[in-house]
């Protein structure tokens, strides 16, 4: 039904928020990428993207969504894991990743479940040029998304995961959350990163899990090139601009490579199928060319 239209009674439909908290949240495409389809296909709902300043009011942002009837919530940096206490379940597929970007009210009582669906959408990005499982990869940063996305990728059946973290004690609790998800003989270690980081020596595959090449600054990793195995992939999970400086350099020196709308366009998929809305993986990519670019030549 077009949402411009009336009912049998004469009543217009009821349409349903659907926002993404963070800070910043400008740079992300998401929003249009979701109510191209929620309007093409005449579903009653909107998406919205909300910056929200401070972690202390993300419980109030929960509570507000519950009440004012929203059909749920995404979450982006840095709120993924200050966002887990403030849901009342969270998914089994996603128990123990420790961080959540996606929440929907369920039941009468409209609890907040929340899930990961990160990882997921990064590793099937991944899969299309290169198989997860028996590589050895390297992540960079131990916030959220290395939480979300190496536990899928452990799940997955890599050999190894490094962190590479600027704070050692966080990039050491990530890496033991990340060993409870690994297959026989997985490995979770940390690398810390206090200059320019040289690439272990067999990394299959360097995935930036940082802010670090967003908009609006998109400074450059504090990397050594030099020491980068020319057959690896890199991964950029940022959203905009699409071909980071991190893509750029790896693609110069013929990486194979992954970016962070790659993974977007996986998530959205997924999500308008969970509110009732099916379209083809391809014509959101394809949309999603002409807002942020093609990805780099493979």
């Amino acid at each position: 039904m077009k949402l411009d239209q009336t009912d049998a009674c004469g009543l217009f439909p009821l349409v349903r928020i659907l926002p993404m908290v963070g800070n910043p949240v400008e740079e992300n495409p998401i929003d249009l990428l979701f109510n191209r389809f929620f309007e093409q296909e005449g579903a009653p709902y909107r998406f919205l993207k909300i910056r929200v300043e401070r972690a202390e009011d993300l419980g109030v942002c929960v509570e507000g969504a519950r009440k004012m009837g929203f059909a749920g919530f995404a979450i982006t940096v840095p709120y993924k894991m200050a966002i887990v206490p403030h849901c009342d379940e969270i998914l089994e597929s996603s128990q123990g990743v420790g961080a959540v970007n996606f929440i929907t009210f369920e039941g009468p009582e409209r609890r907040a479940v929340g899930r990961n669906t990160d990882g997921v959408a990064i590793c099937n990005s991944i899969r299309q040029q290169m198989e997860i499982a028996g590589r050895r990869f390297l992540i960079l940063g131990a916030g959220g998304a290395a939480h979300g996305i190496g536990a899928e990728i452990a799940r997955q059946g890599a050999a190894s995961i490094t962190i590479a973290a600027r704070d050692a004690a966080k990039g050491q609790l990530v890496a033991e959350a990340l060993r409870r998800f690994g297959t026989a003989g997985f490995t979770a270690d940390v690398l810390p990163w206090n200059g320019p980081l040289q690439i272990p020596e067999g990394t299959d595959i360097v995935l930036n899990a940082t802010s670090v090449g967003a908009f609006p600054d998109e400074g450059t990793l504090d990397l050594d090139w030099n020491t980068l195995n020319k057959a690896a992939m890199a991964v950029d999970v940022i959203t905009g601009p699409r071909t980071t400086p991190f893509l750029r350099q790896a693609h110069a020196l013929g990486l194979l490579t992954v970016d962070g709308v790659d993974m977007l366009v996986d998530i959205v998929h997924v999500a308008l199928a969970g509110f009732g809305v099916t379209v083809p993986r391809e014509a959101i990519e394809a949309y999603a060319c002409e807002l942020s670019g093609p990805p780099l030549q493979r």
